[in-house]
Formats: C-alpha cells, structure tokens, sequence
C-alpha cells in the first residue's frame, strides 16, 4: 500500500550510466525529475545541446602541502594583501590564494575568511560579498596551473543541508581538494558563468539532492545530472 511506481525504463533514463535508484520521495518528486532530465542534457554532453565540461581537481593538500605557504607565516616575512587578494612582498614577489571548500559560497569566492586552527578545528569568519579572499594558504603564480575558467563547487555536501551545490567562478586563483570543478571545453569564461548560474538554481539542486548518497559530489554523481539544454539556453532574454 502506498508504493511508489518506479520502473526498471525510468531508472535507465535517470542514471543511464550507474543505473543507481534515486531518492524519490513521491509521484511528484518523480515525475518533476523526469521532466528535468528529459528536457535537458547530461552535464558532460559534448553535443551541440550540451556543455562539453571536463571534471578536474587541481592541488592535493597532502600531496602539494610543500607548495604551500601559510598565511600568517607569509604576513611575518612582511607580506601585505592588495585589494585583489594577492599578496605582495616587500621584493615585489607575488603570492596567491588557495582556495579551500570552506571558503567559497553561492557565486562568491570569499563567503568566508580562514581566522586559526587547520583541519575540522579551524576557525573561519563571513566576509561581505565581494570582498577579498582571507585564505589559510598562499602560492607561488609559478606553481598554479593554468586552467583557463572553472566551474568550482564544494566538494562535501549533504542533503540534508539547507543547499546540496554550491557553486563559484574562479580563474587564476587556485583550489584545493575540497573544492572540485568543471573545465569548459571551449575554455569560454561566457560557458563556465552560466553552468555556475545552473550549478546555483534550486531546480538543479533539487536534481542532485535526489542523487547524492554520501558526502562528496563525485564525478561519477554530477556526469548524469541535467543541465540545461545549451541551445535552450542560449535563447533566453
């Protein structure tokens, strides 16, 4: 009594690849998730209707920690911020940002600011939107890969939280591994601000908040969500 209708055709058309059961609740939760995906196009459809987005990581924290230079040590050398976020020695050297999950939020790269600690511990503050970056750690320019326009979310989520994608632009500046992201193909800043602008809607949300199981939006999770159709897309005023 009370069973949810879910047919083997309906899960082939939702999860084509991993054929995994989503977390459909009702007969409208399903039928809204239908009509998502069969209006739109799988995030990495190369297609003309689709985004063509290669998934990414950048610098491992353990792995690339040696690259590293925290922030209160750089500030004792006499490294001081402009209002870019770029931190300039007292040779004219430049350092950069590392972006960490924590710091980033709904189209805003700085929502947060690093205080103290490392890890589960460290203290983080609300910066206002467009402000700086106050990050935990700085590089060198020579040692950030250039990756032209990224689609960079947080990588821990949960759906229980209040949003499951949270969603920034970023160029030049890198990220660590709590922040994941999406290369367009066409290396087109134009692509990467309308898949952050999708990536932030609460119709997508709701479509990766049906998928997601664990903690971590994966790769092999966001390839089968739906986007919007890029040609649809590219007609709206």
């Amino acid at each position: 009594r009370g069973a949810l209708a879910y047919p083997a055709a309906q899960v082939h058309a939702l999860s084509p690849r991993s054929l995994a059961l989503l977390e459909i609740r009702s007969e409208r939760d399903l039928a809204v998730l239908a009509a998502l995906h069969a209006r739109g196009v799988p995030l990495g459809d190369p297609g003309p209707r689709g985004w063509d987005l290669r998934y990414a990581t950048e610098l491992h924290t353990t792995n690339d920690s040696h690259r590293f230079t925290p922030r209160d040590r750089a500030a004792a050398n006499g490294y001081q911020p402009d209002e870019y976020g770029r931190w300039i020695g007292p040779d004219g050297d430049t350092l950069v940002p590392l972006h960490e999950g924590r710091m980033i939020g709904p189209f805003d790269p700085s929502r947060k600011g690093w205080v103290r600690g490392k890890g589960r511990t460290a203290a983080w503050r609300d910066l206002p939107h467009g402000a700086p970056p106050e990050p935990q750690f700085l590089l060198r320019p020579a040692d950030v890969p250039d990756r032209g326009p990224k689609v960079a979310y947080m990588r821990v989520a949960a759906s229980t939280n209040s949003r499951t994608v949270i969603s920034t632009y970023l160029r030049g500046n890198p990220a660590g591994d709590s922040v994941f992201f999406f290369l367009p193909a066409d290396r087109s800043p134009a692509t990467a601000l309308a898949v952050v602008g999708i990536f932030n809607s609460f119709a997508y949300d709701f479509a990766v908040r049906a998928r997601i199981g664990g903690l971590n939006l994966s790769e092999f999770l966001m390839l089968e969500t739906p986007l919007v159709d890029r040609e649809i897309f590219a007609r709206i005023d």
